[in-house]
């Protein structure tokens, strides 16, 4: 393919459209010349995923966080869950600019699992990942 970048290096932004003046970061990514992958998670805290929810009004209703933790488990609380959430990986990337697609695999010591993500390229800024009907798209910040 044509369109494909040559190399993936540099540093990549996952973000969620809120409307066209907002988005909210979801992860960084740096790629390095050998196709290392550092992900850095954007985890709130439980006000920010709170105000996060009203914004996108995926929960109308809600009023706080309290509400949110009547979702969760006895004795579990929202900053408890958040907190336990992996902040961030690494791992190795595998990418055929030729194909203008790969495929990522973290590092053993980062995850339980066997496990890769494929996504594809279908420009110079985007990787693009497939989820479902959907995708989520990291795009090049440097």
């Amino acid at each position: 393919v044509e369109y494909a970048p040559r190399k993936l290096t540099g540093e990549w932004r996952m973000s969620y459209p809120v409307n066209e003046y907002m988005s909210i970061r979801i992860l960084d990514a740096v790629i390095t010349d050998d196709l290392h992958c550092g992900i850095t998670f954007n985890i709130p805290d439980s006000a920010q995923l709170v105000a996060m929810i009203e914004m996108m009004g995926a929960m109308e209703g809600m009023e706080g966080a309290e509400d949110l933790s009547e979702m969760l488990p006895e004795g579990i609380t929202v900053s408890d869950l958040l907190e336990a959430l992996p902040k961030g990986m690494t791992g190795t990337i595998w990418y055929s600019a030729h194909a203008g697609m790969g495929v990522f695999v973290p590092d053993s010591e980062d995850t339980t699992s066997n496990y890769g993500l494929f996504f594809t390229t279908p420009n110079g800024k985007t990787i693009r990942i497939p989820f479902g009907e959907e995708s989520l798209n990291l795009t090049r910040i440097k």
